[in-house]
């Protein structure tokens, strides 16, 4: 296969709609015969060159050079995913090959775990105990010529939260997620949007888990542990699972991008991890910022997107480079892509006359913790 011919098949990557595969963003047809693994090498070896020769005779703008370079780690990042499943896949291959499970042993119902009450309801720990009062927030950034910036991050927009509301300090662990499992939370179908239960009912646990022997196992790329050795890590899931489990702790949800802003004034203070430990979910569906400008060197990357479907996350993961870790970029997936290393957090409304008064720079610590005030 010729060098022009692998430039349009690996121009963009295939990112089908996960409820329906026959649906998917505008792509390059796939070839009837895809090329060697050697052919793609040598493909990688040739462009490679070609592009830091262009480099050093300055035929290519720095920004072309940071574009190119950041998205290429975000895929690094994407690659940990698959090799997360290819070690689940190897672990359950071996698991499978000196003991099959029964049904009942896969299909992992057990009905009592840890902190839940007799009526298979979490303890307090799930429930959201900090409030965050209103306030203004910005989100975004404004076009820099030092800074590389993608254009769903631009430009800077000055907003307002207008309630009050309440978020857990801590991402769920997965301790607390496997009563949910154990709950079998993945079979209650008033937890699930209607469009979701027929998919996740068929998973019972997260997809980097694994049932094997009468319990349960965690893969990370490379690295499987026993769920009880990462039980205060927090769980990985999709926005679906999320929004399920928040539903089954105490009718909570996962915040907005907006929220998650907002929040961010507590970072490190009064709530934990927003930045690390995993991408941040949101409910906020994937969509420009107002005087948003589709970039004119990849005007589709964002724009193929802003379908309803793909969700915002922040933050980072231990699988993302730090160049990308910055409070304005934003990571986007479909609600139900279950791989991606994304934690979230409980959080619920709260009336505004109930909620206590902020100061000035609306971070008082000493009120945060001691809101017990009316949900909405």
């Amino acid at each position: 296969m010729e060098t022009m011919e692998m430039d349009v098949i690996f121009s963009r990557g295939i990112n089908p709609y996960v409820l329906d595969p026959s649906k998917c963003h505008r792509h390059p047809e796939p070839p009837q015969e895809w090329p060697s693994k050697e052919a793609i090498c040598a493909y990688v070896q040739e462009v490679r060159s070609m592009v830091a020769e262009a480099v050093k005779m300055g035929g290519i703008s720095m920004r072309l050079v940071h574009f190119v370079v950041e998205h290429e780690r975000m895929h690094q990042e994407t690659l940990q995913y698959m090799l997360a499943q290819e070690t689940r896949r190897d672990f359950e291959r071996t698991y499978s090959s000196r003991s099959p499970q029964s049904n009942e042993q896969r299909n992992g119902q057990e009905k009592h775990v840890g902190s839940m009450n007799g009526n298979g309801v979490p303890g307090k720990r799930n429930t959201p105990n900090v409030c965050v009062l209103p306030g203004e927030i910005t989100m975004g950034a404004d076009k820099c010529d030092s800074v590389f910036l993608w254009d769903n991050e631009m430009p800077s927009v000055e907003t307002f939260v207008t309630k009050a509301f309440l978020v857990s300090a801590q991402p769920v662990s997965i301790s607390e997620y496997m009563e949910f499992v154990k709950a079998g939370g993945y079979g209650m179908k008033h937890l699930w949007e209607e469009v979701d239960f027929p998919y996740f009912k068929e998973f019972k646990w997260p997809a980097t888990w694994s049932y094997a022997n009468g319990d349960y196992y965690v893969h990370e790329p490379g690295i499987t542990k026993h769920w009880e050795e990462v039980a205060n890590q927090p769980v990985y899931v999709s926005l679906a699972e999320a929004q399920a489990y928040s539903k089954w702790a105490g009718d909570f949800r996962v915040m907005t991008e907006e929220e998650y802003h907002r929040a961010l004034l507590e970072d490190g203070k009064t709530v934990f991890g927003l930045r690390d430990g995993g991408w941040e979910w949101t409910s906020t569906a994937f969509r420009g910022f107002p005087g948003f400008e589709a970039m004119a060197e990849y005007e589709e990357y964002s724009v193929d997107f802003f379908d309803g479907q793909h969700f915002v996350l922040k933050g980072s993961s231990p699988w993302t480079h730090p160049a990308l870790i910055r409070d304005s970029f934003r990571n986007f997936y479909q609600r139900q892509y279950p791989y991606v290393f994304a934690k979230f957090r409980c959080c619920k409304s709260v009336a505004n006359e109930a909620a206590p008064r902020a100061e000035s720079n609306g971070s008082n610590p000493h009120y945060r913790y001691s809101c017990v005030c009316a949900c909405v």
